[in-house]
């Protein structure tokens, strides 16, 4: 797993087909990061965020395996292929 830039709890899944830097939805993820973070404010590093991107369903995302207390996996995909 590689860390997203300004987070210790989250993560890009490694099973994914794009890095961080590929994604479209960079900016808006970072977004809803943010706000998670001021909404939640010290519960937020109680969990575990792992990113996801992978157009095909066959795919099982790599953080399926982890087992952390409170993991949180945000799939992005392209529902038109």
């Amino acid at each position: 797993m590689i860390h997203i830039p300004g987070y210790q709890n989250v993560f890009m899944d490694s099973a994914s087909r794009y890095t961080w830097n590929e994604l479209n939805e960079r900016v808006f993820i970072g977004n809803v990061l943010e706000s998670l973070k001021k909404q939640m404010a010290g519960d937020f590093g109680k969990y575990e965020f792992y990113i996801y991107s992978n157009h095909s369903g066959h795919q099982v995302p790599a953080s399926a395996n982890l087992q952390p207390k409170n993991k949180v996996l945000i799939f992005i995909s392209d529902e038109t292929s």
